[in-house]
């Protein structure tokens, strides 16, 4: 039994053991299991022994099973397949989670990094350099330029310490909170797509995404618009504007590529790859191939990002 996170509650699969569910219930439900999946698995085995398909039985669940998991398994259904295609489902959610994790990993340590780096600075500004004045005015010297810049600044730290304290606090705290909205999210988002290398690098991590949703459900047996529908959620405003307009194109007898392309959801190596699978009646492989070359780049920047991060911390242990 495999558990994957969603939002804010654990979303339960079995994927795993979905070819055996069917003819082990009675030992599935007597097994020894956390209670939450236990009453799920019972409610799921009661709607199997009703006589509803495994799909049906699934979609009494959203907040076990996933929108495109039911889909998967409806379609396995109709081809027969099911063990590979939830096979194919688990590595398509484990290849997710690996760059979700690889790329919170590589934006810890900038955070961590300049986090320490600002406790170090403020704790020089506001007690190492006050202390030192003291001994630079004992000498008799006046401080000239730069120096007495930042003896005035260490002075002000040392002096208004609590009251910087309680600033910094509220402050970070009202960041969090901004950074809560929706609304505000979203305006950093555009404002991040609009950097120029950043905003290719984000886009490349969606496509990424969708070439691999997309070709999971096309190899599950579902139809290209269906599965076109279900892949708008998965992509930021920026690209689902696109995605509705080669849909459109696709309805008016536009091929796939050509509608991709028009809509911006390709780049060069894309659109030549899912030609080819078009033409070869591999549409779904060549998409999740799109997906994996891809992958492997946006992995090589995040260790390329995440590296020097790495060294750089370790050089202060």
């Amino acid at each position: 039994m495999a558990v994957f996170p969603g939002r804010g509650v654990c979303r339960l699969t079995v994927a795993a053991e979905s070819p055996e569910l069917l003819g082990a219930a009675p030992a599935l439900q007597g097994g020894v299991i956390v209670s939450s999946r236990s009453e799920v698995l019972s409610r799921l085995l009661g709607h199997l022994r009703e006589g509803q398909s495994l799909s049906t039985a699934m979609q009494h669940h959203p907040e076990a099973f996933p929108d495109l998991y039911v889909a998967t398994v409806r379609a396995s259904e109709r081809t027969g397949d099911m063990p590979e295609a939830l096979q194919r489902y688990i590595v398509f959610h484990e290849k997710l989670a690996d760059l979700k994790k690889k790329i919170v990993s590589a934006a810890i340590y900038p955070v961590l990094l300049m986090s320490v780096g600002a406790i170090v600075t403020l704790f020089l500004l506001g007690y190492v350099v006050p202390r030192f004045a003291m001994v630079f005015a004992d000498s008799g010297r006046d401080p000239e330029g730069l120096s007495s810049l930042l003896f005035a600044w260490g002075g002000f730290i040392n002096n208004h310490a609590a009251g910087l304290a309680i600033g910094v606090a509220l402050g970070v705290a009202g960041l969090v909170g901004l950074f809560s909205l929706p609304p505000v999210r979203a305006a950093v988002a555009r404002a991040a797509w609009r950097v120029p290398a950043l905003g290719e690098r984000i886009r490349l991590v969606f496509l990424a995404r969708f070439y691999r949703t997309t070709g999971m459900l096309l190899r599950a047996g579902i139809p290209l618009k269906t599965t076109l529908g279900m892949v708008a959620d998965i992509l930021p405003v920026a690209l689902r504007a696109g995605l509705l307009q080669a849909v459109a194109d696709i309805e008016q007898g536009r091929p796939f590529s050509q509608a991709a392309e028009r809509g911006g959801l390709t780049t060069p190596v894309a659109l030549r790859m899912i030609a080819v699978g078009e033409r070869s009646g591999q549409l779904g492989d060549m998409m999740e191939a799109v997906a994996t070359f891809y992958d492997e780049e946006i992995n090589r920047l995040v260790d390329m990002l995440y590296m020097p991060i790495f060294e750089l911390a370790g050089n202060f242990q």
